[in-house]
């Protein structure tokens, strides 16, 4: 009789470690479900956020001096549905930074004026890219 009841209680025993070792394994499951669908959601919010975006440049001017550019003012516009920050201006492929970064409201302009640590030839044409932190960007070829 004593055989009988080690049994049961070793059955019980090893039930009640299953059971535990399964609550621990789908506690850990709904949590990095959780963490994906937190990663998921933030992601598609980016992409809605940057595809509300959206600006137009009204007007490049070129600071010419003699003959070389001293600096360039773009006037930009927001018209998209949120706000745009800006922080930098490429002229020509090179990254010029505005410190501190400006950020236009929707239905709002800005002039953003960048002045070249060593002045730049002049030329016929230059290609002037504005691009948001959220990764859009307008491109044209400008002339002085």
């Amino acid at each position: 009789m004593p055989r009988a009841i080690s049994y049961i209680m070793s059955v019980m025993l090893m039930t009640l470690i299953i059971a535990g070792l399964s609550f621990g394994v789908y506690l850990w499951a709904t949590g990095e479900i959780s963490t994906v669908r937190d990663l998921i959601t933030g992601a598609m919010d980016a992409k809605i956020q940057m595809l509300k975006e959206s600006m137009v440049v009204e007007h490049v001017a070129f600071g010419v001096d003699g003959d070389h550019v001293d600096n360039v003012t773009v006037t930009v516009r927001n018209v998209g549905e949120v706000p745009i920050k800006i922080d930098s201006i490429y002229v020509n492929h090179t990254r010029y930074e505005i410190s501190p970064p400006v950020t236009i409201n929707p239905g709002k302009f800005e002039d953003l004026t960048v002045t070249f640590p060593s002045p730049l030839p002049l030329s016929s044409a230059y290609e002037v890219t504005v691009p948001t932190t959220r990764g859009n960007k307008v491109v044209g070829e400008y002339s002085p």
